[in-house]
């Protein structure tokens, strides 16, 4: 995890919004892993979020895995809670976004 949120802290300081999307859905993977399915939601939606704001898509080698996550995800949560939860997401701010990962990863 401490790779990633390093990772995710150079890809903001350089700008580069693709990276920071590639490291959410990886730490959205982790939560998910831990069973957190709303952290997972919400770095989920603020990734594709970022992703869409500089017309960066998934990479194809990654489109099952992160197709699964997602449905996953929503099928744990139920259409009532993802859907809100995702929207939540996508409304961060980059520094937002940011600090959730960090405050996601210190969680027990």
């Amino acid at each position: 995890m401490q790779i990633l949120l390093e990772s995710l802290a150079i890809r903001k300081e350089i700008g580069d919004r693709g990276g920071m999307a590639w490291c959410l859905e990886k730490i959205a993977e982790i939560a998910h892993l831990r069973e957190d399915e709303e952290h997972a939601a919400r770095l989920l939606g603020a990734a594709a979020s970022i992703r869409a704001s500089v017309n960066s898509v998934v990479d194809p080698a990654d489109q099952n895995t992160y197709n699964q996550l997602v449905e996953q995800i929503r099928i744990n949560l139920t259409a009532d809670l993802f859907l809100p939860l995702w929207a939540e997401g996508e409304g961060m701010s980059l520094d937002h976004v940011f600090d959730y990962a960090l405050s996601f990863a210190s969680s027990p």
